[in-house]
């Protein structure tokens, strides 16, 4: 329980030796902390310097001061007898647990050796070199500046308090000590750079770092101050004894993103695996895995948890024991390793279960970006997603670009409300992300146009998207989805209108009066002339000269979720939504898909009265589209796009009725609320025995989940809201279920299938089809064009995937090329 000396070293080594094994802990720890490992361990002396007394807890075991001479008085000055074996433990390091109690590594020998050995091929050292200890003794990269040098008859000097020497200092003193190699800490390596001294340059051959990420612009910074110099970016948990990767850096071409944290060194094993220790395939982000000779014994005193994280799994035909890293990552092309950070930083929020690390990294690739962090933070009970970023220059990074770069590759759930910039992210002192130490976060940015509300009206739709989106960084000018907004956001925000207002607001409106001024005019309007009909046909964009696009929704009937689609296929041509009736008050569903389309062919002449149509369907949608464009071509009309978005023709050979469909209604609550929570990532609350056991109750039940957890329904709605979408769905379903043609159109069919298909077999969206083309080409006289879309049935209608579906349309429309398989 010292500080870094000399004598804490040679003691150590003492204890090496002899068999022993050694438990470092720290002065600055609270005494609580120190008292449980000194308990944990049960360590019989505990070695220490005088002027640490009133720190240290209750000890009943021997006490050695290392300051005292007397200590040292009575002992042998010969060699002690070299009594260690391989597996006897070498030390045990505490780390932090989930819990607040913390867990001891349990390091032997033979893994520390495993390491050294690789290290010192792969580092490439040869002739005399001096390297430095600037770590403190609870962190394991010390164990690297120890014996990384000693071992191999290297000089080690011991920087003392180097946490409080700055980089100058500190660059300072490797120049005066002439050091070779170096470990440098989270955040020191950019500020090193920001202030070159070229009377101070040290004669660095070997440069490590890690723990955190660091970007290749920094790396290579010090490429070009040292044309010679080996960079190791280094990943290991204590698990796996300091370091179980390394990245060679040499160049970059990416200056920008992160740097990768490599390849498994010679005898370790990594492995990206999901939940159920299945190997993922390269790109896909998953949990990092590592097995070898690296691996811990496990952790002291605690056999439930070094059976939860410690397994053995069968991978490549063998057994492996492998450690459960609890950090997420993927593989690259290249065969390197791409850190994005702790599956542990997973968060629900508002359903939706997000990977921040993935966030994070998406930041980090941006060229503004230095360092990224993103968190959850909630105020006045509304939780939303904070990022924090440090800069490469000394410009402030444009926000709104940001953003946008965001959500080109993330679903809108993962993209941040705000965003604050800092010089430097908060550190441990172990150099890890403070998380605890960030500020408050900076409100939502607008588009900057900080026009006033002009009106009562204004002022009061102000104040309720300022409630909604937590902020008063909004103008009346801020498109809603542009500052944060999102479907389950929109209809809290149209229910609050209605409530202040007490007028019918449908939310679709948002499409198209999606900022506060366009919205206050249209409810002035109601002051002096009746409220406008809105139609099941809703705007979703209307620029562009191009043919308009239709899109139906699946078997839920509500139009939301089509927006990410809307906005990926761009700007080049109208687009509009076909919402299934039923879901608005004296609304009725069609009972049968010919109705259904019938009904929505109607609302397309009124707005398009001739072709050429171009349609799209999703899911059940699917097959409303394919009837909807043969009673167009029936009519004489041509269609030139059919888009049917992973479903299959009708069967009349194959049952897909559900073994526990029982018709009543407690099952299509049961069934719904399957779709609503596949949609928002959340676990079913219910089973049907459940739904059915409470009877009248059930909808009731239903609706408060929902609720509580911000799913579709607001606090204001009532069971009569969710009645209307339960008959709604048991219409569609029926209807799409009974559906049957003899139909065959003129027009080719596009097919877009899912990637990843839904293995569980009551899963609401698994549409299962082993026919070639699921049957459509017994539908058409043309060709079926099939084209395969990344994401499940349901995710591949939101950011990410959605960008390659509208990518995929976008090649399928009139007078573009298309790469498919065909029939």
């Amino acid at each position: 329980c010292v500080e870094r000396s000399l004598e804490m070293i040679i003691g150590l080594l003492g204890i090496l030796k002899a068999g022993g094994a050694y438990v470092p802990l720290d002065p600055d720890y609270p005494t609580e902390r120190l008292a449980y490992m000194l308990q944990d361990s049960q360590v019989p002396i505990l070695l220490t310097q005088q002027r640490l007394q009133a720190q240290l807890p209750d000890y009943p075991g021997q006490i050695g001061y290392l300051d005292d001479p007397s200590l040292f008085a009575d002992q042998p000055e010969h060699n002690l007898p070299r009594n260690v074996q391989p597996q006897h433990l070498a030390y045990v390091i505490y780390t932090s647990g989930s819990t607040g109690r913390p867990k001891g590594v349990q390091i032997t020998h033979r893994n520390v050796i495993a390491f050294l050995t690789v290290y010192y091929r792969r580092s490439g050292q040869t002739g005399p070199g001096v390297g430095t200890s600037v770590c403190s003794f609870c962190f394991d990269v010390s164990v690297w500046e120890f014996f990384s040098t000693l071992c191999f008859g290297h000089h080690l000097h011991i920087i003392y308090a180097a946490n409080q020497l700055t980089p100058d200092e500190l660059r300072r003193t490797c120049c005066e000590h002439q050091i070779t190699q170096v470990y440098l800490p989270p955040g020191v390596p950019e500020a090193w750079l920001q202030h070159p001294d070229g009377q101070h340059k040290p004669p660095l051959q070997r440069l490590l770092v890690g723990v955190e990420s660091i970007s290749q612009q920094v790396l290579q910074g010090f490429r070009d101050l040292y044309p010679a110099l080996s960079i190791l970016n280094g990943y290991g948990p204590t698990e796996a004894t300091i370091a179980a990767t390394f990245y060679d850096f040499s160049t970059t071409q990416q200056p920008h993103r992160n740097t990768p944290i490599g390849q498994p060194l010679a005898n370790y094993r990594l492995f990206v695996c999901d939940a159920m220790q299945q190997l993922i395939p390269i790109g896909i982000p998953g949990e990092l895995c590592i097995a070898g000779a690296g691996l811990a014994r496990g952790y002291l005193n605690r056999p439930e948890l070094t059976a939860e994280k410690f397994i053995e799994v069968e991978l490549f035909g063998q057994t492996e024991r492998i450690y459960k890293t609890g950090d997420l990552a993927r593989w690259l092309p290249d065969g390197n390793l791409e850190y994005l950070g702790r599956i542990d930083h997973q968060v629900k929020l508002r359903g939706f279960r997000i990977e921040l690390g993935e966030i994070e990294a998406v930041l980090s690739q941006q060229e503004a970006v230095s360092e990224a962090v993103v968190v959850v933070h909630e105020r006045e009970a509304s939780k939303s997603l904070a990022a924090y970023i440090t800069t490469t220059g000394d410009e402030t990074p444009d926000i709104s670009t940001l953003r946008d770069a965001l959500q080109a590759r993330l679903p809108d759930y993962m993209v941040p409300n705000s965003f604050t910039v800092l010089e430097t992210l908060p550190l441990t002192p172990n150099g890890k992300i403070d998380r605890t130490a960030l500020p408050e976060p900076d409100q939502i940015q607008g588009s900057g146009t900080s026009i006033p509300p002009r009106d009562l009206i204004e002022c009061e739709l102000l104040a309720i998207w300022q409630q909604v989106l937590g902020t008063e960084q909004i103008g009346i000018q801020d498109d809603f989805f542009a500052v944060g907004g999102h479907s389950l956001l929109a209809m809290r925000l149209v229910s609050l209108i209605r409530q202040q207002f007490n007028m019918q607001l449908p939310v679709a409106v948002l499409f198209q009066q999606g900022t506060v001024a366009a919205l206050a005019e249209l409810i002035r309007q109601t002051e002096t002339a009746s409220f406008p009909v809105w139609s099941n046909c809703v705007t979703l964009q209307t620029q562009g000269e191009g043919t308009p696009i239709y899109i139906l929704p699946g078997a839920i009937g509500s139009v939301l979720y089509l927006q990410p689609l809307a906005a990926a296929l761009g700007i080049q041509q109208p687009i509009y939504a076909l919402q299934t009736p039923g879901l608005q008050p004296d609304e009725v569903t069609p009972d049968s898909v010919n109705a259904l389309a019938a009904y929505h062919l109607a609302a397309i002449r009124q707005q398009q009265p001739q072709g050429p149509y171009q349609v799209l369907g999703h899911s059940s949608g699917g097959r409303v589209a394919f009837e909807l464009a043969h009673q167009l071509e029936a009519a004489g009309e041509t269609v030139t796009l059919l888009g049917i978005l992973d479903t299959g023709a009708p069967n009349p050979q194959q049952n897909r009725q559900d073994p526990q469909d029982d018709g009543s209604d407690a099952y299509q609550l049961w069934s719904l609320l399957q779709v609503f929570t596949e949609l928002t990532g959340q676990a079913t609350p219910y089973t049907l025995a459940e739904l059915h056991a409470q009877g009248d109750q059930a909808l009731a039940q239903v609706l408060s989940w929902l609720q509580q957890h911000q799913i579709v329904f607001t606090e204001t709605d009532t069971i009569t809201t969710l009645r209307r979408w339960v008959q709604t769905y048991r219409a569609t379903v029926q209807g799409h279920a009974r559906y049957q043609t003899r139909a065959r159109l003129t027009c080719p069919i596009h097919l877009f299938r899912a990637s990843e298909q839904t293995h569980e077999p009551d899963a609401a969206a698994a549409f299962v089809d082993h026919r070639p083309y699921w049957g459509w080409d017994a539908h058409t006289q043309a060709q079926v064009h099939e084209i395969p879309v990344p994401g499940t049935h349901v995710t591949m209608m939101a950011r990410p995937q959605v960008q390659t579906l509208a990518e995929s349309i976008r090649a399928c429309l009139p007078h573009t090329s298309m790469v498919s398989q065909t029939k």
